[in-house]
């Protein structure tokens, strides 16, 4: 089974993100290509603590399996990385997304939801 995520527009960018279990998860390939990283494994073995969660959803290539990463992993690799993007990205994850999957009453202003979001299992 696959899964279709919320993708998030962060410029010309999209974020994709699912909420598995209550906890929204963020793919790991998009945070790390808007900072520049080409090998997104590396960059999160060298930032994070936390075990891969894998959720297979349809891509342009078909069904893949995605490696996701919570919040806490996003601003791990926030904080310590240098390229020139985190601020920006930062500022836009702390005062637009979290506030939004955090409290899911408020709406989503400034941040453009391209789906709609839907829970889906862990794999």
């Amino acid at each position: 089974m696959s899964n279709t995520p919320a993708n998030l527009a962060y410029g010309k960018r999209t974020i994709r993100m699912v909420v598995m279990n209550g906890v929204p998860k963020f793919a790991a390939t998009d945070i790390c290509n808007i900072l520049g990283y080409v090998n997104p494994n590396k960059t999160l073995g060298r930032f994070c603590n936390s075990s891969p969660e894998y959720v297979r959803m349809d891509t342009a290539g078909g069904p893949q399996n995605v490696r996701m990463i919570g919040t806490e992993d996003i601003r791990a690799i926030l904080s310590r990385s240098r390229h020139k993007a985190v601020r920006r990205l930062r500022e836009w994850f702390e005062t637009k997304v979290i506030p939004a999957v955090t409290f899911p009453a408020f709406s989503l202003v400034g941040v453009t939801v391209l789906i709609p979001f839907r829970e889906v299992e862990a794999r």
